[in-house]
């Protein structure tokens, strides 16, 4: 899969970006603030994340787990071999990165 997203203004979501089993894809140029959780990569490899904002995210009552989503900037679970230049993650909730 090669996706790209760029230049995306993405605020008040529970989430910003999510990107799932996702491999040899871009996150560019991305203000992800606001939500629940700004960028999350799960089970996802070989991307690159670039000159990215996962600011300000706070914390939100999940539905789908009936769960406490903290608030974090940029979340890599399960994933690899990924690429992250130039990113800020920062004055979020729980974790920055």
């Amino acid at each position: 899969m090669n996706v790209t997203l760029k230049n995306l203004e993405l605020k008040k979501n529970q989430y910003g970006i999510v990107f799932v089993n996702t491999t040899n894809s871009r996150i560019q140029n991305v203000n992800a603030s606001n939500n629940a959780y700004g960028i999350d990569l799960s089970g996802s490899s070989n991307n690159t994340l670039m000159g990215n904002n996962a600011n300000l995210n706070y914390g939100t009552i999940d539905n789908r787990f009936n769960d406490w989503a903290t608030g974090y900037g940029i979340t890599l679970v399960s994933s690899t071999n990924n690429t992250l230049i130039g990113n800020n993650a920062s004055n979020n909730n729980a974790h920055g990165l």
